[in-house]
């Protein structure tokens, strides 16, 4: 896959030659962002409907040219009647037939009702999982963390389990992060704290920021109900591990 930063590559150098499937009903509306890309370097490719995806994705395997990214929106107005959920039945679709290629939905916010969709389209696999292997909880993700593991049905869960993680960062507004972290099998030798050894999830420099970002955002809160006279003031707790964690991390 194309997508995946070299040591001392920059940003723009990643989308060098890199091809990218964009899904949206109305693919006017982000003739600036394509326009981006493609000065990147990147080959985009627009289809309109999950169909017209379908149909892109069978002709780039044919010709030995897949796709290393699909773009999409999540709620369509065409074809109608009109779906709200059209990303995520696509993306939940493609997952059943064995398109596992990443997914990034594009969108100008994020609302409960989707997260609530996503979080629920993750439980109903996870459900069905464990009723077809016969398993409890801990047996699945006891699967779910293990390297060799490589079962349909696991892959599957570990991507939707990577999209929920990413649509609660996007629900925070940090975009970048939703961008860029990425789970990855956690052994010994990449992962310091024994707690997340032998686990699938994101390395220690990802999982610092995340907690920057919250304890930044515990501060501003705070702030704001000492303001309003909600709380009393009071030394900010505040971190400045942000600065420190957004350098380590080296986004």
């Amino acid at each position: 896959m194309r997508l995946v930063p070299k040591s001392g590559a920059t940003s723009r150098s990643v989308y060098e030659g890199a091809e990218i499937l964009w899904v949206d009903d109305r693919p006017s509306n982000n003739r600036n962002e394509s326009r981006m890309l493609r000065s990147f370097g990147a080959i985009i490719t627009f289809a309109c409907t999950t169909d017209e995806a379908r149909d892109a994705i069978a002709a780039a395997k044919v010709e030995a040219r897949p796709f290393d990214l699909l773009l999409s929106d999540i709620s369509r107005d065409l074809p109608l009647p009109p779906n709200p959920m059209a990303g995520l039945d696509m993306l939940a679709a493609f997952r059943k037939e064995g398109i596992d290629t990443p997914l990034v939905f594009y969108v100008g916010s994020l609302k409960p009702s989707l997260l609530n969709s996503i979080g629920q389209t993750y439980h109903d696999h996870r459900a069905h999982l464990m009723v077809a292997a016969n398993e409890g909880m801990t047996k699945t993700y006891n699967r779910f963390h293990d390297a060799g593991e490589r079962s349909e049905p696991i892959r599957i869960l570990r991507d939707l389990h990577d999209d929920m993680d990413r649509a609660v960062l996007r629900a925070y507004g940090w975009d970048d992060l939703a961008n860029e972290l990425r789970p990855e099998f956690l052994t010994e030798e990449t992962e310091d704290d024994h707690i997340y050894q032998g686990r699938y999830f994101w390395p220690s420099e990802a999982r610092d920021l995340v907690l920057s970002r919250l304890l930044t955002l515990n501060a501003q809160r705070h702030d704001e109900e000492v303001a309003a006279g909600l709380a009393p003031a009071g030394r900010s707790q505040a971190s400045d591990g942000d600065e420190a964690a957004q350098a380590r991390f080296d986004l």
